[in-house]
């Protein structure tokens, strides 16, 4: 409707005609579709955003109740913002946001809904939905994955367990005794076969015994009993354990401990002793000349804690560096050949970096040339035994 065409008529003043005019400019300059009616709902302001929205001209609808565009109830829906299905004229519906809010003039009630066509935001919130729904689903799948892989992983490492607990049992009778064969008088050739049984049982029982300290930590049966103790003793203790295979492939075995340690921290020694069995067994196995050295300094304290770093440093011969980012992972070798020339599973540094990483809570790491030895190293915090600090 033109305003030249307006119903003067309906005005009982020029200020209300000025009035109604100057809405129906607004309201036509408005994006949103914006619907006036009387205080019963019957429409007399219908913009030409709302008539584009709806499929109707002005014309066909002045005199209209507003339900006539909306396929839901809108009752008590005054100064409020909903989410509704608007009805077109074609009878097809589509998803509209309306906000009805209520005015006054001359006297009378009247409504302002603006209208608002939210058909592409549904769409997007429907597939948003739907991939929320998916990817719920997806992590619950993983979830259960995960738990069923960890049940497997946990029930494989208490089966190695026990069978390691099983063949350790007529292992510890075949050493026993291969050792009590040793004892006897024996011809050249039977003490050489002898002596290569009860060598193949120990390989045996140390693969065995790798195995299970694996499995126990792998499924959680492993802890830690710190007691006092002495880093100096249990290093020298270590070292007479080793020195024997050191001087057999006439390795000098070097020791340096730091002064500034404590003389007792709180640690379980028999890990500590297990971690540098492997570490310093490793670096003899794998070092043909020169030397093996054992350092422990301290890097600083901590309140009541130490932190210490050990070092274990070889001159044999080095990891490639396209290896050592996985050199502690189970069963790995740095080069395949090294297991036949070598010998050994690839668990003892797994196990290393379990004890340090996962139960003590330190770090553990390598430094290393191909051809120029390798540097071993691992920094843990221990409490320091009362009295003790130096």
């Amino acid at each position: 409707m033109n305003i030249e065409e307006f119903d003067q008529n309906k005005h009982h003043n020029k200020s209300d005609l000025v009035k109604d005019v100057a809405l129906k400019i607004i309201l036509n300059c408005i994006s949103d579709g914006v619907i006036k009616t009387n205080n019963s709902g019957i429409i007399e302001n219908f913009n030409k955003p709302a008539q584009k929205l709806f499929g109707y001209n002005e014309e066909e609808l002045l005199g209209k109740n507003i339900n006539i565009l909306i396929a839901e109830n809108i009752e008590n829906i005054i100064d409020t913002t909903r989410s509704l299905k608007g009805k077109r004229k074609n009878g097809s519906t589509f998803d509209i946001e309306i906000n009805i809010n209520m005015g006054e003039q001359a006297g009378q009630n009247f409504f302002i809904a603006v209208v608002h066509d939210i058909t592409e935001r549904k769409k997007i919130e429907e597939r948003l939905k739907e991939q929320t729904e998916r990817i719920e689903w997806a992590y619950f799948g993983l979830q259960s994955a995960r738990n069923e892989s960890i049940k497997a992983n946990q029930a494989k490492s208490m089966f190695l367990a026990n069978m390691s607990h099983e063949i350790r049992t007529p292992l510890n009778g075949i050493l026993g005794m291969a050792e009590l064969l040793l004892n006897t008088e024996l011809t050249e050739k039977q003490e050489k076969y002898a002596s290569r049984i009860y060598k193949s049982g120990e390989l045996l029982l140390d693969l065995i015994n790798d195995i299970l300290d694996f499995s126990k930590i792998e499924a959680g049966g492993m802890q830690l009993s710190p007691a006092p103790c002495s880093l100096s003793a249990i290093i020298t203790e270590v070292r007479g354990m080793l020195v024997v295979k050191a001087k057999e492939k006439n390795i000098e075995l070097r020791i340096n401990i730091s002064k500034d340690i404590p003389e007792f921290v709180l640690a379980d020694s028999l890990r500590m002793k297990q971690i540098l069995i492997n570490l310093i067994g490793n670096a003899i196995k794998f070092t043909e000349e020169g030397y093996v050295s054992i350092s422990m300094e301290k890097k600083e304290i901590i309140k009541d804690n130490i932190k210490i770093r050990c070092e274990i440093k070889d001159t044999g011969i080095g990891i490639d560096k396209a290896k050592q980012n996985n050199i502690f992972d189970k069963f790995e070798q740095a080069d395949l050949s090294t297991t036949r020339k070598f010998g050994g599973t690839g668990l003892g540094l797994t196990i290393c970096k379990q004890l340090v990483e996962d139960l003590m809570k330190g770090h553990i790491g390598v430094e290393s040339e191909l051809g120029k030895g390798s540097l071993f190293w691992f920094e843990i915090i221990l409490p320091i035994a009362k009295g003790t600090q130096k």
